[in-house]
C-alpha cells in the first residue's frame, strides 16, 4: 500500500516539475517570470528601497517650494529687488543640488539591498526578503556609496553650468563647449551605471576594477 501511494506522489509531483525547455532562457524570459511569479516580492523590494528614497523626496518638496516662492515674488518687486531675488533662487538651486549629494548617497543603501535580492531572484536561489536586503547593503555599501556620490556630484555639476548659461546671455565658445561637456558627463554616469551596479553585487572587484569593465562594456 505504501509502495503504491509513493508511486502515484512521485507520478503527480513529477508531471508538475518543470523541464529545461520550459525554463526562462533569455533575458526577456527571465523578466518576464519575475514579474509574473514574484510580483509580490518585487513590489515588497520597492517598497523598502523607497525609504531609502523618503530623505530626497522630503527635501526636493521642501527646497522646491522655496524656489517657486521666490520665482512667484519677482512680478511684484523693483528692478533692484528683483536681482537680489534671483540671486537667492540661484542660490537656492545650488544648495538643493549640494545637499541632494548625501541624500542620493543614502539612496544608494538601498539599491545595494535591492541588487542582492534581485540576483538571487534571477538566478533562482532561496531568499529571505528583509535579510538578504539588509545583507546586501552590508556587503557592498562602499561600492554603492562611492558610487551615488559620483551620481550627485556629476547631476550638481550639469545644473550649476545649465544655471549658469540662464544667467549669462553673452557666453563664449568655451563656456559653451563647457556646458555641453558637463551635459554629456552626466549622460555618461547614468549609462555606465548600467553596467557599474550589477557587477557590484555579482564580483569582488576594487572600484577601480569594476569602473574600467563598466567603461569596457559601454564601448563595446
Amino acid at each position: 500500500m505504501g509502495r503504491l501511494f509513493n508511486r502515484k506522489s512521485q507520478k503527480r509531483f513529477s508531471s508538475a516539475d518543470f523541464s529545461a525547455a520550459q525554463l526562462p532562457a533569455t533575458r526577456k524570459e527571465v523578466f518576464i517570470d519575475l514579474f509574473s511569479n514574484s510580483g509580490g516580492k518585487m513590489f515588497k523590494l520597492s517598497g523598502m528601497c523607497a525609504l531609502f528614497a523618503l530623505p530626497v523626496v522630503i527635501w526636493l518638496a521642501y527646497i522646491s517650494d522655496a524656489i517657486v516662492a521666490v520665482a512667484k515674488s519677482l512680478d511684484t518687486l523693483s528692478a533692484v529687488e528683483r536681482m537680489a531675488a534671483l540671486n537667492r533662487g540661484y542660490a537656492l538651486t545650488n544648495t538643493k543640488y549640494i545637499v541632494l549629494i548625501p541624500l542620493l548617497m543614502l539612496w544608494g543603501l538601498g539599491f545595494a539591498g535591492v541588487f542582492r535580492v534581485l540576483k538571487k531572484l534571477v538566478w533562482g536561489e532561496g531568499l529571505l526578503l528583509s535579510s538578504d536586503f539588509f545583507v546586501g547593503i552590508k556587503d557592498n555599501y562602499k561600492q554603492f556609496l562611492i558610487w551615488f556620490f559620483i551620481m550627485g556630484v556629476s547631476l550638481f555639476i550639469m545644473v550649476f553650468n545649465y544655471n549658469y548659461s540662464q544667467s549669462n546671455t553673452a557666453m563664449g565658445v568655451l563656456e559653451k563647449a563647457g556646458i555641453a561637456i558637463s551635459i554629456a558627463q552626466f549622460i555618461l554616469i547614468c549609462l555606465l551605471s548600467m553596467f557599474y551596479l550589477p557587477q557590484t553585487v555579482l564580483y569582488n572587484l576594487t572600484f577601480a576594477a569594476i569602473f574600467k569593465n563598466s567603461v569596457l562594456f559601454l564601448i563595446k
